[in-house]
């Protein structure tokens, strides 16, 4: 947040002034340290979607600072507290937050319809002859399946698809917010004013404290108030705070995307033993659609990981020094007081020295920041949420013959993780930016490949055992038996790098009103 504290010029004050305003300033802040609220109808809460409808809106100069003011209520508890810097991507914010609070909710619809999709297409179309055959083999029940449920398959994919996209966009969610530019008033002198000098109050009533942290935020002298205004505030229990980078929303719509271009192009693609789908043809056509449907989303992973090495190097470097305020860089032309002076006073008073405080920072909220994303970064239940495209394309074939197209059930939950964690695991080892472009697509191009053959070579797999084993469900067990030892051996690998994090330890902080227990961390 980025207040504008309201003064004198400074050469309209005089010499005889300079002792009212060191008064003034020992007032404010004491008042502000104390963490109390100047009056009772400022503390103030929001539904999470005004939040965001605020955020997409804010460079929007027509909107009604009244209006905006009037979306919020009074009340006594916020249940999170956004905390966020107005100066990084607001693009890159608004799909985060909306990924965040209506993400579920729109997987949800979107699978709901995808199943709908299913079971309409399945009764409107009926048994076709050549679903009412049977096949012995893994592989022959593979390509009559895949041959009878292609239609409906991809419906169900657009279907889920559009309803997905249409419930994240228009989904209302009604978690109780704090968001400055509509909890405090954005033109009103006194509200405001009143709403500035309260803003650690808000804080210690609220229960979960969300930086969305971008590369700006740490240079933000009121980020850093309010972090450790909550910081402080919820010394004597456990504080919930939950670190979001801002970039992981386009990063996870990428992913999306991905999975579900993907998966369309390997269902457009001629199945091999056709008359246009010799094994080679299609070995070029899966490599091609592959590579396409998931360059953007490797490329944008491989910049992901790169903010993140840049997120934790500020952690790890981080000073009060470098943060920076709007009244000292204008120069304090209009301010009697200094944001500066006041914040780091009330650090101070809260954490015993600024070191302390950037102590803190160091290694309570990089740990937090660790914890919640692990070494590559990326959490695990988004990495099933990514993949819902494969899933709805996949529930055709399941719903239109239970028995055998389970198998295709079974395909995502095996091997969508391990094609991720190839990918994940090369665009980590590849994030470095290359000299030029044609190095760094190169790099990405290495990654999307990986993806590629992998699962080129499942396909391979299901045939070897189906050839060798000749009946259907002996074959469906060992293709599950070998994918979940490599799934396993995958898991271990990413686990090992992902347990490579800074524990969080209570510091030992040369003062009494130190932070005590660490944060709880958040899941994502």
């Amino acid at each position: 947040m980025e207040p504008e504290v309201v003064g004198r010029k400074a050469e309209e004050r005089s010499e005889s002034e300079a002792c009212p305003a060191q008064t003034n300033l020992d007032r404010v802040v004491d008042f502000m340290s104390s963490m109390e609220t100047k009056r009772p109808d400022v503390l103030r809460r929001t539904s999470a979607w005004q939040a965001i409808r605020a955020v997409a809106l804010s460079d929007v100069t027509a909107v009604n600072a009244d209006g905006l003011y009037a979306q919020s209520v009074v009340t006594q508890h916020i249940a999170q507290f956004w905390s966020h810097s107005w100066h990084g991507s607001k693009r890159q914010k608004v799909c985060t937050l909306l990924l965040v609070n209506n993400g579920l909710a729109a997987l949800c619809a979107g699978t709901c319809a995808a199943v709908l999709t299913a079971f309409f297409l399945s009764a409107a179309m009926g048994q076709t002859a050549e679903e009412g055959s049977t096949e012995t083999t893994l592989q022959g029940q593979y390509h009559r399946i895949y041959a009878t449920s292609r239609p409906q398959a991809i419906a169900c994919n657009l279907s889920g698809l559009l309803v997905a996209t249409f419930l994240l966009l228009l989904w209302r969610p009604g978690t109780s917010v704090f968001l400055d530019r509509v909890c405090v008033h954005q033109s009103d002198r006194e509200l405001k004013l009143a709403g500035l000098v309260s803003m650690s109050a808000f804080l210690k009533q609220s229960q979960v404290l969300t930086v969305w942290w971008d590369a700006t935020y740490s240079s933000r002298l009121w980020c850093l108030f309010e972090l450790a205004a909550y910081l402080k505030s919820h010394s004597g229990q456990e504080a919930r705070l939950s670190v979001r980078p801002v970039f992981l929303g386009p990063l996870a719509m990428g992913i999306f995307l991905g999975f579900s271009f993907a998966v369309l192009g390997v269902m457009l693609l001629p199945r091999a033993g056709t008359e246009s789908g010799t094994i080679l043809t299609r070995i070029a056509l899966t490599t091609a659609a592959g590579s396409a449907a998931l360059w953007y989303p490797l490329s944008t992973l491989r910049r992901f990981y790169r903010s993140v090495d840049m997120m934790h190097a500020q952690m790890r470097d981080f000073r009060m020094d470098s943060a920076t305020c709007y009244c000292c860089s204008s120069g304090h032309e209009n301010r009697m007081l200094c944001d500066r002076q006041i914040i780091e006073r009330c650090i101070v008073e809260w954490f015993g020295s600024l070191e302390s405080f950037e102590q803190t920072i160091q290694t309570t909220v990089s740990s937090a920041l660790t914890q919640q994303l692990g070494k590559y970064s990326f959490p695990v239940s988004w990495m099933w949420g990514c993949s819902c495209p494969v899933l709805w394309t996949f529930l055709a074939p399941a719903i239109r013959q239970p028995l055998v197209g389970s198998f295709f059930i079974l395909g995502w939950m095996i091997a969508v993780p391990v094609i991720f964690m190839i990918g994940a695991s090369l665009a980590y080892k590849l994030r470095g930016q290359r000299l030029n472009h044609w190095l760094d697509g190169a790099s990405t191009l290495v990654c999307a490949l990986a993806c590629v053959f992998s699962y080129m070579g499942m396909e391979t797999l299901a045939s070897v055992l189906s050839s060798a084993l000749q009946t259907y469900w002996t074959s469906v067990a060992a293709f599950a038996a070998s994918m979940l030892l490599i799934m396993l051996s995958l898991w271990c690998c990413w686990q090992r790098g992902s347990l490579d994090r800074i524990r969080m330890k209570p510091q030992k902080a040369p003062v009494n009103n130190e932070v005590k227990v660490p944060p709880r961390i958040e899941s994502l």
